[in-house]
């Protein structure tokens, strides 16, 4: 049911873009790329200003990077495109419209997914979301885990994370598995969180546990 329930909250979040689509694939499109497709992306991504490289060890440094300098130097650097804020390697990310979408299965537990397009990995409020989302449903003591689980015992599992993207916006989820009898006023439960933790401040004493 996770899986079914994230898979179309990401084709509704994103539509026809491509991040709608699984990172591995489907049948379909695996069917259709071609050798030609491989070797041209190959050649655009696979370059020096689109590489990184890790080195662990005991090593020299000076003689590591003349080594580096001898087998990628002569590389010639790509011309990656640049892109426009909400925009990806994949075209312009759409809007969503805010609705309530229901996916039938006869199943004693609802699956619930709420969220919204997120930010890029290299946002300069990286950090600040983070330690945000650890407050909110990150950890075993955030505030959807007390209000959802511990005070109500609505649902055994009960979340919030930041999926974020190098090359375009990610999106912001929050979810719950529930009793189907209990759907309404889990939902109302992590949107008020959510809420409060847009308005409200967090006090010091949480800020600085959660750090």
């Amino acid at each position: 049911p996770s899986y079914i329930a994230e898979k179309n909250f990401l084709k509704l979040l994103y539509g026809t873009h491509p991040f709608s689509e699984p990172v591995e694939g489907t049948k379909d499109s695996l069917n259709k790329i071609t050798r030609d497709d491989i070797v041209k992306f190959h050649k655009s991504y696979f370059v020096p200003n689109n590489m990184t490289i890790g080195v662990t060890g005991d090593f020299r440094k000076h003689e590591f990077m003349e080594l580096l300098q001898a087998t990628f130097g002569a590389m010639p650097a790509g011309n990656l495109p640049k892109f426009a804020e909400g925009q990806s390697r994949s075209g312009d990310i759409p809007q969503p419209v805010a609705s309530a979408n229901y996916i039938p299965k006869e199943i004693k537990q609802t699956t619930i997914r709420l969220g919204h397009i997120g930010i890029e990995r290299l946002n300069p409020d990286y950090f600040p979301a983070v330690v945000m989302n650890a407050i909110l449903g990150g950890e075993s003591v955030s505030r959807l885990y007390q209000a959802v689980r511990e005070e109500e015992g609505l649902a055994y599992s009960v979340f919030s994370y930041w999926a974020m993207r190098f090359n375009g916006p990610g999106f912001f989820i929050a979810g719950a598995e529930t009793d189907v009898s209990k759907t309404h006023k889990s939902v109302q439960l992590i949107i008020q969180e959510i809420k409060k933790m847009r308005e409200g401040y967090v006090d010091d004493s949480e800020l600085a546990g959660t750090k």
